[in-house]
């Protein structure tokens, strides 16, 4: 097996979840590469994502570094604009949202350059993200709108989606309810459409969230139902537990 098949089969491991798989194929190829070569780069970055997704925020926050040092020295603009967008998906969750906007910003520029619209799709996503979080909503539903138009552009579904659901969720905390019903609505078709049930879950429990706000009980009672059921499905038992506790309130 070469060493481009080896990293393809690194990275299939990651994106489906199997971590302690893709870290070992990782972490084998770094030791036969030296740091100047790209493979060695790309599986450093790899390496970097799989940390985040376990949640190793500090091993994830060195990767990252050292990932934009290498991809910097051999001047490569696609791998460090994807890094860039990963560090700023890390630092958001650390809730250091200045320095995430700043990383997502860099990622953007990376990826103006090339043309790579699903990496500026992506990036737009998560700088929407930021905004909301730092309650920056006019321009935060700006920043969803936008990053929508690209994956409707490129026919990304489940981009489209995730954009619509960020929407929906700024509107909502905006309290523009039926603006927010619309987008939601819009998002859930289009997970439906994909059979992303944790999109649905999400969806459905933000809708729920709406009804609960506007007081039509009965709506919110069945939407957060819907999304228990799926997030229990998906042994999502946190996410579950929440819904959970809105129905109770609900029966009171």
């Amino acid at each position: 097996m070469t060493i481009e098949e080896l990293l393809d089969q690194a990275e299939n491991y990651r994106l489906d979840g199997e971590y302690e798989k893709a870290q070992e194929k990782y972490e084998r190829l770094m030791k036969n590469e030296s740091k100047e070569n790209i493979n060695y780069i790309h599986s450093l970055r790899g390496l970097a994502e799989v940390h985040r997704m376990k949640e190793n925020y500090s091993e994830a926050k060195k990767c990252y570094i050292l990932a934009i040092d290498l991809y910097q020295s051999v001047n490569n603009i696609k791998g460090l604009g994807y890094t860039y967008l990963g560090y700023g998906q890390l630092i958001r969750h650390n809730n250091d949202y200045y320095e995430a906007n700043n990383s997502i910003q860099k990622a953007i520029d990376c990826f103006k350059q090339i043309d790579d619209q699903y990496g500026l799709a992506d990036s737009y996503v998560e700088l929407g993200h930021i905004l909301f979080s730092e309650s920056k909503l006019k321009e935060s539903e700006e920043t969803f709108k936008r990053a929508f138009r690209v994956y409707d552009s490129i026919k990304d579904i489940w981009g489209a989606a995730s954009s619509m659901f960020g929407l929906g969720k700024v509107k909502n905390k905006m309290q523009n309810f039926d603006g927010a019903k619309e987008s939601l609505l819009e998002a859930r078709q289009l997970f439906e459409s994909i059979n992303d049930k944790l999109g649905l879950a999400n969806t459905n429990k933000e809708i729920g969230d709406i009804y609960l706000k506007i007081k039509d009980k009965p709506r919110a009672k069945s939407y957060y139902f819907d999304a228990k059921n799926l997030y229990d499905e998906m042994h999502e038992t946190n996410q579950s537990k929440k819904c959970v506790e809105v129905l109770i309130d609900l029966e009171d």
